[in-house]
Order: structure tokens, then C-alpha cells, then sequence
């Protein structure tokens, strides 16, 4: 399935890309013009099947529904969160590696609840946002 978005192809989804970005920074208000070339497919795919003896038929005819287009989903993109998801997870994996008794774990640990005292994430976003640079600085 091929995609674009405002005129301008971005990619495809097919078995190996689940996922299309609309844009890297978006305003409030913003519109896209978003359009998908789809194949709706002929049947069920025989693929690698090899060769079959003569009169076998190699595509059946398709049942009363070929492809189904399940429902679509959408994210928001916050890299501020995401850089403070890979800091984390940083400090959470080391932790589990190191020795258990260490100052160094202790640390961490101390680290780890401290920034989740600090993280609000039942706040609005724009003030949510800011507990997760507050707790980045910290």
C-alpha cells in the first residue's frame, strides 16, 4: 500500500513497514491531504508453491471478501519522552547487569524514583511535558 501525504509519497506499508509519518513537527490546527493506493488483492496468495501438475488451478477463485482494511490508529511523536524513555531504560538495564549491593546501584535506583516523583503523566500534555524536562534536568 503505498501512501501520500499532501501530494508527496512517503513510503509504503507492507509486511516490513507498519507505520507513515505525516510530519516531523506539527502545528495545532494542521491538515493533511492523506491518500492510500491500495491492491486489494485477488484471492488467497499462493506464494513459493512450486510447480503444479497440469489443470491445477495455481490462484483460486477469491471468497466474498478478498482483504479487509482493519482499523487505523495515530501517535504523536514527543522526543523530549522519548529521550528521557532511553535514559531510563539505559540506567534500568545497567542496574541489572552490575552488583546488587553496589553504591552504584543504590544510586540508580535512587535516581529511577526520583524522576518518577517528578513525571506527571495524568497532567494536561503541555504540563505533563514539562515534569518530563523537569525530570530530564534532575
Amino acid at each position: 500500500m503505498r501512501g501520500l501525504i499532501n501530494g508527496r509519497e512517503v513510503g509504503a506499508i507492507d509486511f516490513g513497514h507498519k507505520e507513515i509519518t505525516l510530519t516531523k513537527n506539527g502545528k495545532p490546527g494542521e491538515r493533511f491531504d492523506i491518500l492510500f493506493e491500495c491492491y486489494a488483492g485477488h484471492g488467497r496468495r499462493n506464494e513459493g508453491g512450486g510447480p503444479l501438475p497440469y489443470g491445477s488451478q495455481t490462484v483460486p477463485e477469491p471468497g466474498p471478501t478478498q482483504l479487509v482494511v482493519t482499523p487505523s490508529s495515530y501517535g504523536i511523536w514527543r522526543e523530549e519522552v522519548f529521550q528521557l524513555l532511553i535514559d531510563y531504560m539505559t540506567l534500568f538495564n545497567a542496574r541489572a547487569v552490575l552488583d546488587q549491593n553496589s553504591l552504584r546501584v543504590a544510586e540508580i535506583d535512587r535516581g529511577l524514583m526520583d524522576a518518577s516523583y517528578v513525571i506527571d503523566v495524568e497532567l494536561p500534555e503541555a504540563e505533563m511535558l514539562e515534569t518530563v524536562k523537569a525530570a530530564g534536568r534532575g
